[in-house]
């Protein structure tokens, strides 16, 4: 007996789609590529946390860091380091950003220029 077996589409879009420019980019590896497409696959809020992708990915943290620099000086992902709590402490730590386009990244660039706010904390400057 034959039969055709679908997958249930209707829950959410399963497909998941990417500039063809992005994915022709020579300057990137399989390895930046893949990791990439991983990024791009998650939800808008979702945080980068590379000890957590590294148990997902099954690779080691030190891995997930060199392909994070890789997509950072390529210009599809951007890091700033944050070094402050709520409460005005310091801690060390990073928020990501990641561009589908890297040509997005300049325009998202020059957006954030008007957007920062410095807070004082001690007589130091602080973004916010």
């Amino acid at each position: 007996m034959q039969s055709i077996i679908r997958v249930d589409h209707s829950k959410e879009n399963p497909f998941l789609l990417v500039c063809r420019k992005t994915v022709r980019d020579m300057k990137l590896d399989l390895q930046a590529k893949g990791l990439l497409v991983f990024l791009l696959d998650k939800p808008d809020n979702w945080r980068i946390r590379p000890e957590a992708m590294a148990k997902e990915l099954n690779v080691g943290v030190a891995t997930v860091y060199r392909i994070l620099d890789r997509l950072i000086t390529s210009g599809y992902v951007h890091r700033e380091v944050i070094r402050r709590n709520k409460n005005g402490t310091y801690q060390c730590g990073a928020l990501y950003t990641v561009f589908e386009d890297k040509n997005e990244r300049q325009e998202w660039a020059d957006r954030q220029k008007f957007s920062e706010k410095d807070v004082r904390l001690n007589g130091v400057t602080v973004p916010f």
